[in-house]
């Protein structure tokens, strides 16, 4: 319970911080839907749409733990995002991050990490 609230807390910051869903998404319709019901693989939230939840390009990667790294750039995800390969995880690929209904893959970063992730469409 603490750790949502927590989550809550941090994800209400990043609303600030983005305020917008992604061009082209709602952010109350079906995708918003999908990425709002997001969790990592331990139940943590993964925050929404409208502040760091986006899509990507995600690739296969050596070095990541999960063999997987994303693209974290400024165009997605604002002026402090790096510009550059992020590993993604193995706790954020969940299965409620796998019901991807966009044909894309997303990721959620937040707080100089990714959150969760959507393989779907990416491969």
């Amino acid at each position: 319970m603490r750790a949502a609230l927590v989550a809550a807390a941090l994800c209400v910051g990043a609303v600030v911080a983005y305020a917008a869903p992604p061009p082209g998404v709602s952010g109350t319709g079906p995708v918003a839907e999908w990425v709002h019901r997001w969790t990592d693989t331990t139940g943590f939230p993964c925050c929404g749409i409208e502040s760091d939840c986006r899509p990507t390009i995600i690739r296969a990667s050596e070095t990541a733990p999960s063999g997987y790294e994303a693209w974290i750039g400024r165009e997605q995800f604002g002026q402090d995002a790096p510009d550059d390969w992020r590993p993604i995880p193995v706790t954020a690929f969940s299965p409620t991050s796998e019901q991807n209904p966009t044909g894309a893959s997303w990721v959620c970063w937040y707080g100089n990490r990714v959150l969760c992730a959507s393989r779907s469409g990416g491969f």
